[in-house]
């Protein structure tokens, strides 16, 4: 016997509804503990830090920035020290600086500044999760008019060590394409499959000073890239459940997109389809990850195996070819089986390894008198499950 079971998504709106929360607390950096006076002042947003953890405002240390509209000094929004920018959302941003050419610091010209927090929880490994922040230079700018590459997003397991001002010397698991300059909001957003049980993240230019290219793009007081930030997201993708029998199909349909791309979980590489549905028929636990252009999910397919037995209570092995044998009238998902029938003074009159073949109410060729029998069978299932029924039987001659 075989079924289907079909789920069916209409539209994305139904999927947004099944996705995890944010696991990057405060991502919009609406929580604070002070309202930002100068620049430097990280530490006045919850639940963000600095790599150097230093807490004393000055450029020779790499203090990235927090803004707020309420602010009434330098780090006011719209109208910030480093320019004139609004929210992306709410009423406060982060910025940092990604380099600074090497004629601000000749030595090296590695000055950077790293934006981190720790997750609300660990990634799990071999689960995905959608990124996503909103980046910009801003306008108007006064101080920094550069724009750079090397910016990225590196997740880790302990958080990461910035010494003094100078570059954080890992390789992040996304960079920013080319050399980044928008006056407006972009959206940077990716998926990734954790490979680690990773608690942290940090946001900055992982590049060191003779990797990372640079172009100035307004006259400005210093020559080096700066960023805002806003609405820094880490969502992990909600996970949901189907449960089949052994041997059923199931299908799933994508919310409409641009892309089609189903793959096994645990195979990243392989490509099963490129088309909106979906019908598998999987023999063992399995997980599916659909990624479009705009959706992203999983989908874990439980197979268990619905086995069953059902035997006769009556049978009449009279030769007329009608239930002449007591066998299953009904069956599913059975491997393997041993029947065993009893009279009742409890000496065995049979037993086979296969219960599908029955018995014919003989004993040593010699038919059994009519009365009632007792049987007990011992299967498995395509999972090697072990199960052990009994029950009684009528022979009537």
């Amino acid at each position: 016997m075989r079924l289907k079971f079909i789920i069916t998504f209409i539209c994305s709106s139904l999927f947004i509804v099944t996705k995890a929360q944010n696991i990057v607390p405060n991502g919009d950096f609406e929580e604070y503990i002070e309202i930002p006076t100068v620049m430097g002042e990280w530490y006045n947003c919850k639940y963000w830090y600095n790599t150097n953890n230093n807490y004393e405002w000055g450029a020779e240390h790499g203090t990235p920035d927090y803004f707020h509209e309420l602010s009434t000094s330098v780090a006011n929004l719209p109208n910030s020290y480093f320019g004139s920018i609004l929210p992306k959302s709410g009423s406060a941003i982060m910025g940092f600086i990604a380099m600074y050419e090497p004629i601000i610091y000749p030595s090296s010209g590695n000055f950077r500044e790293y934006l981190a927090c720790e997750f609300t929880e660990r990634m799990v490994v071999g689960d995905t999760y959608t990124v996503s922040l909103w980046i910009s230079n801003g306008d108007s700018l006064i101080v920094n008019g550069y724009k750079c590459d090397g910016v990225g997003i590196c997740f880790s397991e302990n958080p990461l060590k910035q010494i003094g001002e100078f570059y954080i010397e890992v390789e992040p698991q996304y960079q920013f394409e080319d050399e980044l300059w928008t006056t407006e909001w972009k959206n940077i957003k990716f998926n990734f499959l954790a490979d680690s049980a990773y608690s942290n993240l940090t946001i900055g230019n992982f590049l060191n000073a003779p990797n990372t290219s640079s172009t100035s793009m307004v006259n400005s007081i210093a020559a080096g890239a700066y960023y805002y930030i806003d609405k820094v997201s880490v969502e992990h993708i909600t996970v949901s459940y189907d449960t089949i029998c052994y041997g059923e199909s199931i299908e799933f349909t994508a919310p409409l997109d641009s892309s089609y791309i189903w793959r096994i979980k645990n195979e990243p590489e392989f490509v099963i389809s490129n088309e909106a549905m979906l019908i598998v028929e999987p023999k063992k636990n399995t997980s599916y990850v659909f990624k479009g252009d705009y959706n992203i999910f999983e989908k874990r397919v439980i197979v268990e195996g619905c086995s069953f037995i059902e035997m006769p209570n009556v049978f009449t092995p009279n030769n007329d070819k009608i239930n002449d044998v007591f066998k299953p009238i009904q069956f599913n998902n059975v491997a393997a089986s041993y029947l065993r029938i009893y009279n009742r003074w409890g000496n065995v009159v049979f037993e086979t390894n296969d219960t599908f073949n029955g018995w014919n109410g003989e004993l040593n060729d010699n038919n059994c008198t009519s009365g009632y029998y007792f049987w007990e069978i011992k299967y498995v299932d395509f999972f090697e499950a072990p199960f052990e029924i009994r029950g009684g039987v009528t022979l009537i001659k």
